[in-house]
C-alpha cells in the first residue's frame, strides 16, 4: 500500500525518503506521499529465553502497540539464502501497520543490524532491539523439555541457538540493543522488564525526558548503545 503512488500508481520500494517532512517521493513522478515515521521495537533472542510467550502477554496487556509475531511470514523459500528479503518482508508489514498510529512490537529472531540493511528500514525513526537470553545449560533445559513435535531437543539445535547467546553477549553493537537474561526470571518479571523497556523507548521516540542511563540495572539486564536511556 506504502509502495505504491497515489499520483501515478507506480510500485517502487526504493522511494525517496525525507525524514523531516515526513513524506516519500515516488521516482516516477514525485509526487510526496506523507507517512508516519514511528519507531520498530524488536523483541529478540535464541529459542527457549520466552520471547515468544512474553510477547503473546504483551499482546493481550497493551493497547499503544501492535505485537506482531513475524514468523507467521516465513516461508521454506527464504531459507535459501533469502534471509534479507524475508526480513524486508517483516518490515513492510510492521511500516504499514504503524500508519494507524501504533508503534510495532516484532517478536522473532533477527540480529541486530539485519533489519537495516533492508529498504523499508528507512521507514522507521529508529530500529531498538530487546535481545531475551539465557545461560547455556538453561537454554538447553528449556529446549529438551519442549514437547517432541517441536524438533528443538536434538544438539545440533540447541547448539546453534547456545552459539547465538554468545554471540550476543559478545559484541559491542552500534544499534540500540538491550540484553535481558531471563536464565533466573520468571514470565512476569520478564514482562515486567519488557513493559519498562518499552516505556523508556517510547519516551525517547516521543522526545519526552527519559530516564538517565545507567551501565547496569541488575545482574540481568545488559544494555548496549545508552541513546535512548536505561532502564
Amino acid at each position: 500500500m506504502m509502495n505504491v503512488c497515489t499520483e501515478c500508481g507506480e510500485y517502487s520500494v526504493r522511494r525517496e525518503i525525507l525524514c523531516d517532512k515526513g513524506v516519500s517521493v515516488c521516482p516516477q513522478c514525485l509526487h510526496q506521499m506523507s507517512f508516519l515515521q514511528l519507531p520498530l521495537f524488536s523483541v529478540t533472542g535464541p529459542s527457549g529465553c520466552g520471547k515468544t510467550t512474553a510477547c503473546r502477554i504483551l499482546m493481550q496487556s497493551r493497547r499503544d502497540v501492535v505485537v506482531f509475531e513475524g514468523d507467521v511470514l516465513w516461508r521454506n523459500e527464504y531459507a535459501a539464502n533469502r534471509t534479507l528479503e524475508f526480513r524486508d518482508l517483516c518490515l513492510r508489514v510492521a511500516k504499514n501497520i504503524s500508519q494507524s498510529g501504533r508503534p510495532v512490537v516484532l517478536c522473532g529472531s533477527s540480529s541486530p543490524g539485519e533489519f537495516e540493511q533492508c529498504d523499508e528500514a528507512r521507514y522507521f525513526s529508529g530500529i531498538h532491539y530487546l535481545a531475551l537470553i539465557a545461560r547455556n545449560e538453561e537454554i538447553e533445559r528449556r529446549l529438551k523439555a519442549r514437547p517432541d513435535w517441536r524438533n528443538s531437543g536434538n544438539n545440533c539445535f540447541i547448539e546453534t541457538h547456545q552459539k547465538w547467546a554468545d554471540w550476543l553477549r559478545s559484541q559491542d553493537f552500534e544499534q540500540d540493543v538491550t540484553l535481558l537474561d531471563t536464565s533466573d526470571i520468571g514470565i512476569h518479571e520478564t514482562l515486567t522488564r519488557l513493559n519498562g523497556w518499552l516505556d523508556s523507548r517510547i519516551a525517547f521516540a516521543q522526545q519526552v525526558d527519559a530516564p538517565e542511563p545507567t551501565t547496569m540495572v541488575s545482574p540481568a539486564l545488559h544494555h548496549h548503545n545508552d541513546r535512548p536511556g536505561d532502564l
